[in-house]
C-alpha cells in the first residue's frame, strides 16, 4: 500500500472527516480543475529511505517523508481552516507503522478568479517498509 493510499484509508476511517471532505475528493497530484469543493490534494514533497535495527535486532527499512503536504482548497477561509484543523487531529499518532508528526499549517492565499482559499497542512511522516 502506498503512502497516499494509507493516508486516504486513515481519512475514510473517520466519519466526521469524510463529512467535511468525502473520500472521492481526497486526491493525489493531478489536474483537478473542475473538482467540486472542498477538496484535499496530497503532495509528497521530500522523501528519504534508510535502514535501522528493529527491536528483534533485524534490519528494518524505513521511509521518512520530511515534508508531506495536504493542500485544502475550499470556497471560504473559514471552511478551509476547519478542514485543516480536522486534518491536524485525524493524522495524529501511529497508524499501523506509519507515524505522523504535525509540522504546521499556513495560508497559501486566495484565488480571486475562481474564488477559492488554499491552506497547506504539513507533516513529517515515518513509515516502516516491508520490502
Amino acid at each position: 500500500m502506498t503512502i497516499d493510499e494509507k493516508i486516504l484509508a486513515i481519512w475514510t476511517a473517520d466519519a466526521t472527516a469524510t463529512a467535511l471532505v468525502p473520500a472521492s475528493r481526497f486526491k493525489v497530484p493531478g489536474n483537478w480543475e473542475d473538482l467540486a469543493r472542498p477538496y484535499v490534494i496530497q503532495y509528497p514533497i521530500s522523501e528519504k529511505a534508510f535502514h535501522a535495527h528493529n527491536n528483534s535486532g533485524a534490519i528494518q527499512t524505513l521511509r521518512i517523508w520530511e515534508i508531506y503536504q495536504l493542500s485544502v482548497i475550499a470556497d471560504s477561509y473559514s471552511s478551509a481552516l476547519a478542514i485543516a484543523e480536522k486534518i491536524r487531529t485525524v493524522f495524529n499518532g501511529n497508524f499501523s507503522g506509519v507515524q505522523f508528526f504535525y509540522l504546521g499549517q499556513r495560508w497559501i492565499g486566495q484565488d480571486q478568479v475562481v474564488g477559492t482559499e488554499h491552506i497547506a497542512v504539513e507533516f513529517k511522516i515515518a513509515e516502516t517498509l516491508t520490502a
